[in-house]
């Protein structure tokens, strides 16, 4: 494998680009939701670009770390102010609440919820001493896990090097309790995924492909399933057809092999529907409508009406895919489905898939389906309107 070679090259070139300025949590400063201050958003978007350049020695630094937890207690036994039992299951609950409302209603209506638990709660527990080392590493990867879910909820409010900073924060936490296997998944689905959604498919598979080497003693069926479904997407998104369906071949039978009781609670989502997502993607990028529609019918019917978010999504790619093949009515209608659920949900994800479809749609603009679709899109959606 040529991984460690290409990684040392473009850690080299980072040079000091991965220095990032500390704050209050760890180096991230969160931002309101985007309903509640639009401007000062897209100001912290054009000032914390997405950079490339820093994910090869953060892969590196993560795949090097020396073995063994860097967190301990501290105090004596019983001092106040020490983090204990009960303080970490509220913040967990609150941790499960935050995720479904965002899988829900999107990153705008929920943001600023989160923000003020991460910037109150949570750093309180993180300035307070753990009273067991148990504990401290527990705190530690719930604290990941909330910055996991920050890093997310700015993707989707399109603010891409905000949650490439939340991700990074969320991985160093991981490697403070030296958590291989949550580390490698926010190596390779967060910080993969993200390298692929703004445009960088370059870096994407030596993330993906670091994140497999650094936990394959670690890595249950469902874990491995989701790192080869990245390498595949960021295959699928560069051409190279063959590598995509050997790491989609891999994935499926690691899945295949999964019991939820043996994984992960945060890895427990992905399920074959998920994969099914995973699929479609991948055949969409190599254009492929026929396998990326089969695909999608398996993943919609599955899909939960409250995640809305992924309804949208998911419709929105099955509406692009309908173009592709040139069933164009089929298209809009898709489309419009696409446009109900995107516009239950404050997501910017959405509004570029919305977006997206309509391009896709471009060369038949003269037809009276896809004027009608238009239109329906600048009552229902306007902030998607082209």
């Amino acid at each position: 494998m040529r991984l460690l070679p290409l990684l040392e090259k473009n850690r080299t070139s980072a040079g000091r680009q991965t220095g990032l300025p500390d704050g209050p949590a760890g180096g991230i400063t969160l931002l309101p939701t985007q309903s509640a201050d639009t401007s000062r958003l897209a100001d912290m978007v054009v000032r914390v670009p997405f950079q490339p350049g820093v994910l090869d020695r953060a892969a590196l630094d993560w795949l090097n770390a020396a073995a063994g937890p860097q967190v301990s207690a501290a105090g004596r036994p019983g001092s106040p102010g020490q983090v204990r039992e009960e303080d970490l299951s509220s913040a967990e609950t609150a941790l499960a609440m935050f995720r479904q409302l965002d899988h829900t209603h999107g990153a705008g209506r929920v943001h600023a919820q989160v923000q003020r638990y991460v910037e109150g709660e949570l750093n309180r527990l993180l300035a307070n001493s753990p009273a067991s080392e148990a504990i401290g590493r527990r705190l530690y990867t719930l604290a990941a896990g909330f910055f996991e879910l920050c890093g997310y909820q700015a993707v989707d409010t399109g603010a891409h090097g905000l949650a490439q900073r939340r991700y990074l924060r969320a991985l160093r936490l991981t490697q403070a309790v030296d958590d291989r296997l949550y580390g490698s998944y926010l190596l390779a689905v967060n910080i993969g995924h993200l390298a692929l959604h703004c445009g960088h498919p370059e870096p994407a598979p030596r993330m993906a492909l670091t994140a497999v080497r650094g936990s394959e003693t670690q890595a249950t069926p469902a874990v491995g399933a989701a790192l080869h479904a990245v390498v595949a997407r960021t295959h699928a998104r560069l051409g190279r057809e063959g590598e995509c369906l050997s790491h989609l071949d891999i994935a499926e039978r690691q899945l295949a092999r999964s019991r939820p009781e043996d994984e992960p609670l945060w890895i427990q989502y992905f399920d074959p529907a998920y994969l099914a997502d995973e699929l479609a993607h991948c055949f969409h990028d190599l254009g492929r409508p026929q396998q990326t529609q089969r695909h999608l019918g398996d993943a919609l019917a599955a899909l939960s009406p409250t995640h809305v978010r992924r309804l949208a999504i998911d419709t929105a790619l099955l509406a692009s895919s309908l173009a592709a093949a040139g069933r164009i009515d089929e298209a809009c209608a898709a489309g419009r489905v696409a446009v109900d659920h995107a516009a239950r949900t404050t997501s910017h994800r959405c509004l570029e898939r919305i977006v997206e479809v309509q391009a896709d749609l471009e060369p038949c603009r003269c037809e009276p389906e896809v004027r009608e679709f238009g239109e329906y899109v600048r009552s229902q959606l306007p902030l998607a309107a082209v």
